[in-house]
């Protein structure tokens, strides 16, 4: 059971009946990828978003992002910004959701921790420059780990435990649950 999963068991238990959650995922891609149409989905993100009736709209890239040279933390950045925008652009709410702790030395990858601070930051900024929920599951995993290793958490040092697959998908309803209010015309406001 992945975290897309338990959001949908998550809002089921708070709002029976009231919500749909679909998992859009595409192992493997990075956020340029989905931004271009070349990640294997339908389109280019907007066309996708053009034909999407959701109303909440979820960004996990991250680790893929890191994990792959094709792009820097400002080139990251760059189309994170692009990414709200488009979602944005259709009237959704777009949230940006961080990945969980890593233990990168366990499969080989040490490269990817030393580059996913940045990357890290770069998810914060935009989320706070372009005033958009975050769902900070790396600060919450990382809090956990100082009770758990980390093999506890990310069983194979990527991937996540089912345990803590269920906390992260928990953490996917808070920006469902805690009401933002407009400040002033043309503010979007999450649920």
């Amino acid at each position: 059971k992945n975290s897309v999963a338990e959001l949908q068991t998550t809002l089921n238990l708070l709002f029976p009946g009231k919500a749909t959650v679909r998992n859009k995922a595409l192992p493997g891609t990075n956020l340029e990828s989905l931004l271009n149409g070349t990640d294997g989905g339908p389109g280019t993100f907007d066309s996708r978003m053009a034909a999407s009736d959701a109303l909440v709209i979820f960004s996990n890239h991250c680790l893929n992002d890191c994990n792959s040279f094709q792009s820097d933390e400002h080139e990251y950045k760059e189309n994170l910004y692009k990414w709200v925008n488009i979602v944005r652009k259709y009237n959704k709410i777009p949230v940006i959701v961080t990945p969980s702790i890593i233990s990168p030395t366990d499969d080989g990858k040490e490269y990817q921790q030393k580059r996913m601070p940045a990357f890290l930051q770069a998810q914060r900024d935009v989320a706070a420059e372009m005033n958009v929920d975050l769902v900070d599951n790396f600060y919450y995993s990382h809090k956990t780990s100082r009770m758990y290793k980390v093999t506890d958490i990310a069983g194979d040092g990527v991937h996540l435990t089912q345990a803590s697959y269920q906390a992260a998908g928990r953490n996917l309803a808070i920006p469902l649950l805690e009401p933002h209010f407009l400040n002033k015309p043309g503010d979007l406001s999450g649920l």
